[in-house]
């Protein structure tokens, strides 16, 4: 940060690659906006960008207590933006017929069988995804955040954006296609899907599906990775709900 003399803030960013910044200049990534709109604000926040493209939350929260146990400096506050991964894994998990009960951990080849297959899922099925995203994330951010408050460390999550929250932005993304949409996204299955896990979090993330409604363009390069304008859009809402936090833990220079 570039504010000299400002109260400084240990921000652990964690994510999966949205956050991690696919299709984005270092600097202007979720989190180095986060650094520079920060020092606007009068905190001097250093920001570890802890995402890894493909995690889902059981992944995040390892490598952050994993980090944890090695660090120096623990974080004033950890936040996460996050959640598209949950629900693709378990929409994949069922287009695969996989039984597995375990956490859910992003896997390629059952993603390519739910985008390669002509189908959506049944009304159970689809039921038993959403089902699966849901409880697998509140389970996982719970556990963590038990964990983080027991250190003394508060935890912030938030719904990442998607292009099915917005028909302007939606329209845009399935024209890339040119028509030939996987048929989970052109019906419009995987957007259901992610509207449905949201609804069953309320009051446990927020929610920052709708932060590009009011853009006259389009932002995302493909249902859920944005350009840097959707980068600094997420990251002024994210600075936005944390204010307060960051004036509760943050330390004199």
């Amino acid at each position: 940060s570039e504010c000299s003399g400002c109260p400084e803030v240990e921000l652990w960013l964690v994510g999966a690659s949205s956050v991690f910044g696919v299709g984005q200049r270092d600097g202007h990534t979720i989190g180095s906006e986060l650094v520079r709109m920060g020092a606007a604000r009068g905190f001097a926040l250093r920001v570890s960008n802890l995402a890894a493209p493909g995690w889902t939350i059981h992944q995040e929260a390892n490598w952050v207590r994993h980090r944890l146990d090695a660090a120096a400096r623990p974080p004033d506050l950890v936040v996460l933006v996050d959640g598209f991964n949950d629900v693709a894994s378990a929409i994949g998990r069922q287009f695969a017929g996989d039984a597995d009960d375990g956490p859910l951990v992003f896997d390629e080849d059952d993603l390519v069988e739910a985008l390669r297959s002509p189908d959506v899922l049944d009304a159970g099925r689809f039921r038993a995804a959403v089902d699966l995203a849901a409880n697998s994330y509140r389970l996982e951010l719970g556990r963590l955040r038990a964990e983080l408050a027991g250190a003394g460390i508060p935890t912030r999550a938030f719904f990442q954006p998607d292009a099915f929250a917005s028909e302007r932005q939606l329209d845009v993304v399935l024209g890339m296609y040119g028509g030939a949409a996987p048929s989970v996204i052109d019906s419009g299955q995987l957007g259901d899907a992610v509207d449905a896990t949201v609804e069953r979090l309320a009051g446990e993330v927020v929610d920052l599906r709708h932060v590009f409604d009011h853009l006259p363009r389009s932002v995302f390069l493909d249902v859920v990775h944005t350009n840097e304008e959707g980068a600094r859009l997420v990251a002024a809402a994210v600075l936005d709900a944390i204010i307060g936090d960051l004036e509760r833990v943050a330390r004199p220079d």
